[in-house]
């Protein structure tokens, strides 16, 4: 799809494409130029990051992966960590087992604070405790 970008430089994206996107009016995109071309950031948390580290056998091999694929190291912030704690709180005091544990709310909280969308197979916790999130399904 193209767009031309006006002389304030605004661009309009496609109504096709916001729609295929989930992109609401309001909503803060990041980009960033990456080989001539513009596109946006794919992070991962410090909590999802520490969970991928034992699939490889060195740091290094690590951060050579995750710069193929072009994903960036987020850490959390207060506001997140803030925001995981009473999800957690909220699932306890209604029975929640504990099968869930803090990591997966301090994930949760992350992508609610600082990502666009989620990518996850399992929507319908986050998307209960974390109603603000665009939850996307492989």
């Amino acid at each position: 799809m193209k767009a031309i970008i006006s002389e304030k430089g605004q661009v309009t994206i496609p109504q096709k494409l916001r729609e295929q996107l989930g992109l609401k009016p309001g909503e803060v995109l990041e980009f960033e130029a990456k080989g001539g071309t513009l596109v946006g950031r794919i992070i991962a948390s410090a909590v999802a990051w520490a969970e991928l580290r034992p699939l490889f056998e060195s740091t290094g091999q690590m951060a050579k992966v995750m710069g193929i694929m072009m994903v960036d190291f987020d850490p959390l912030d207060e506001m997140a960590a803030n925001l995981a704690g009473e999800a957690w709180k909220v699932y306890r005091s209604k029975g929640g087992p504990k099968e869930r544990i803090i990591s997966d709310f301090l994930i949760g909280a992350h992508a609610q604070m600082r990502a666009d969308r989620f990518l996850t197979r399992d929507r319908g916790f986050y998307r209960q405790y974390f109603n603000k999130l665009n939850v996307l399904e492989p």
